[in-house]
């Protein structure tokens, strides 16, 4: 039976919302701390990158690029590199689905950078949006899970990890336009790696290289699976609409939670499911408000007319 491009394209997005939702797992199951699994994945993903520019753009490397994108870039790779290892730390430190809950608030700050920055303006649903999904933040972090693993440290590193990814994400919007996705990656995951670096010196967690072959496949694992989601979420974006696309992204907290309630025994409380539903109703909402961006102001000239 052939299968369609559409249908595969969904198909490519299940697998790809169960390969994030895996990610918080493989992250518990590291033999190393938070930091160091954290260096290693981006260690072993640059060499990945210029292998897949080969088959998906073969003239990725000459491109023409300007030094403002690259110290765009650059300033793209240190942000997201503070985003991976708050979020290494925030899985490591409470509840799976209080980490992916809190992390995933990163929408609402880039839609209120817009505001700030771009003028963009919202109307009510998005504030409404926001404030939903602020208080079940707040429900969260001040709830606890019944096995004890919840600690007010993790949760404020997700919502960090979250502030972070947003900022990578401002300004790689600005550059995508103009350069590839491969040499967007390299650079940024390059300079990723940069700012990880001195963090294995000044957070100490012990042992900096796997001892087993075991936590070497689980680091490879960690690295081949965040590339593969990026580039199937890319290529079903061809197909899909981009909205449901992003709505699939919905389910990644509860099946996050749901597979570490069967292969951790990691339980929940109520209160965390009850705030995990609060934000990610407040997402739905503020998601499906449209920007606008505000009015130029009018000239010297216009206004004489």
């Amino acid at each position: 039976m052939r299968i369609d491009r559409p249908t595969l394209a969904l198909i490519c997005l299940g697998l790809a919302v169960l390969g994030y939702s895996l990610n918080p797992l493989m992250i518990r199951w590291s033999e190393i701390g938070s930091i160091p699994s954290a260096f290693w994945r981006l260690a072993l993903a640059v060499p990945m990158i210029p292998l897949i520019g080969l088959f998906v753009d073969r003239g990725w490397h000459r491109d023409q690029i300007s030094s403002a994108d690259y110290a765009r870039m650059a300033f793209a790779g240190l942000f997201i590199g503070a985003d991976m290892a708050l979020w290494y730390i925030a899985v490591n430190t409470t509840s799976i689905l209080n980490a992916t809950l809190l992390v995933s608030i990163q929408p609402l700050l880039v839609g209120l950078a817009g505001f700030v920055l771009l003028g963009e303006r919202y109307g009510r649903t998005f504030i409404g949006g926001v404030a939903l999904a602020c208080g079940g933040a707040v429900v969260i972090v001040l709830g606890k899970s019944s096995a004890g693993v919840a600690s007010l440290t993790g949760d404020l590193a997700a919502v960090g990890a979250a502030l972070f990814y947003a900022l990578y994400f401002i300004l790689l919007a600005g550059v995508r336009a103009r350069v590839g996705t491969v040499v967007s990656t390299l650079w940024t995951t390059t300079w990723a790696l940069v700012v990880m670096t001195p963090l294995l010196i000044l957070y100490d967690e012990g042992p900096l290289i796997p001892p087993s072959a075991y936590g070497w496949w689980i680091l490879w694992l960690q690295a081949a699976q965040s590339l593969a989601c990026q580039m199937i979420v890319a290529w079903a974006l061809a197909y899909v609409a981009a909205g449901f696309a992003a709505a699939t992204g919905y389910a990644q907290p509860f099946l996050s939670a749901l597979l570490a309630w069967i292969l951790l025994g990691e339980t929940l409380s109520p209160v965390s499911i009850a705030g995990g539903v609060l934000v990610i109703m407040g997402l739905v909402l503020a998601t499906s408000s449209k920007p606008q961006r505000a009015p130029a102001p009018a000239t010297a000239a216009a206004q004489a007319a």
